[in-house]
């Protein structure tokens, strides 16, 4: 049997219609070719025959092959990405967000203060009068864990060791942190440090 042919990225590029290479992208997603098909637009009657008629061409396997290993670059998931999600967990302000969930409800609340929400729960009891006052007002809310949210910043940074030293004669060993171990007071020295770099950043 003859070689295949081998294309460049770029003679892929030009010999894929749009729909073949719309269908690359979604079919990496979750390598279902039938939600491929249909995402890429092709008939809804046809998605399961198209996903299977292009999965054995060999310029949309090539094309697949190429972008298959920088999922990460499709989704457009960076490491800076994910550190700023965590950073809006670990410095959340929840007397805040309480606040400001008290007077005006979640729409008060800005995208990324909803984003460090878990859970919430407001209940009003009235009293039965015409005027309708409040009796007493409840609020119940959880957040994502912020020392959770700063273990994962400290890894994702590369800090998992200690800058100190333990001596011991003229030998150093280096030590280890337990973060699970650390106390509040120096989580908030991290978040300090953090939020230094940030600014100057």
């Amino acid at each position: 049997m003859a070689d295949e042919k081998k294309y460049t990225l770029e003679e892929l590029e030009e010999k894929l219609t749009k729909k073949e290479r719309d269908f690359c992208h979604f079919y990496i997603i979750d390598w279902n070719g039938a939600r491929a098909a249909r995402e890429a637009g092709y008939k809804e009657e046809s998605v399961y025959s198209i996903a299977s008629q292009n999965l054995t061409k060999l310029h949309i396997n090539q094309y697949i092959n190429f972008i298959k290993d920088d999922i990460a670059k499709e989704a457009g998931i960076s490491k800076l990405s994910l550190i700023n999600e965590l950073k809006l967990i670990a410095f959340s302000n929840l007397p805040q967000i309480i606040l400001k969930f008290e007077e005006g409800g979640l729409e008060s609340l800005s995208e990324d203060e909803q984003k460090v929400i878990v859970e919430y729960n407001h209940n009003k009891k009235q009293l039965g009068g015409e005027d309708g006052s409040v009796l007493d007002t409840t609020t119940k809310l959880k957040l994502h864990d912020k020392r959770g949210a700063i273990q994962d910043i400290l890894k994702a940074m590369g800090w998992n060791e200690a800058d100190k030293l333990e001596h011991s004669g003229s030998i150093e060993q280096p030590v280890k942190t337990d973060l699970s171990k650390l106390s509040e007071k120096t989580l908030k020295q991290v978040e300090k440090e953090l939020n230094k770099n940030a600014d100057n950043s």
